[in-house]
């Protein structure tokens, strides 16, 4: 596995407990983001380094750099249609990027003027850049496993950083404290 991982107990020290921000695995190129497919688009994927097959590009994909927000929204890969959990490395100017793009999930009207504004940014928002898939539903298997019994001591997660972003009206497009 090519994620670096780290105890949990060792991360909880040094992170924020509270607050909004954005954790995650990173380095001068690249950043980790995961997401959780089913076993014939998550295979694709991991199989061929790219998204295709099943895969449907004109779909809402949420991306989330945190891995155990990923594992809270998956279920630790146990919900239906969400077995297969891909680490997915981009180029981290496109994160940027990705992140100055936002469309936010709901009409927000200190950000678009009509909710026919926000419709529109939400129907052409396009996002791609990916060097490398991995799946690692068995390290997430595994792991839950330590979860299941509470044995903190013995779970791993992939180690994360809190991921700074520079500008100003991205921070506050995405929520995030300065």
């Amino acid at each position: 596995m090519k994620l670096l991982t780290e105890p949990y107990l060792e991360q909880v020290k040094r992170l924020p407990l509270s607050g909004h921000h954005i954790l995650a695995q990173f380095d001068q190129e690249s950043i980790v983001v995961y997401q959780a497919y089913n076993s014939n688009i998550g295979n694709f994927a991991a199989n061929n380094d790219y998204f295709g097959g099943e895969f449907l590009f004109d779909r809402m994909s949420w991306i989330k750099p945190s891995f155990l927000w990923m594992m809270y929204r998956s279920g630790w890969g146990t919900k239906a249609n969400q077995e297969v959990i891909l680490a997915i490395w981009i180029k981290r100017s496109a994160f940027d990027n990705i992140l100055a793009q936002t469309v936010s999930s709901g009409y927000v009207p200190e950000l678009y003027s009509s909710k026919e504004e926000w419709q529109q940014a939400v129907k052409h928002s396009c996002v791609s850049f990916i060097l490398h898939i991995e799946n690692i539903s068995s390290f997430v298997r595994e792991q839950y496993a330590n979860r299941l019994v509470r044995n903190q001591e013995h779970l791993l997660i992939p180690v994360q950083s809190l991921y700074s972003v520079d500008d100003s009206i991205t921070r506050t497009k995405i929520g995030l404290l300065h």
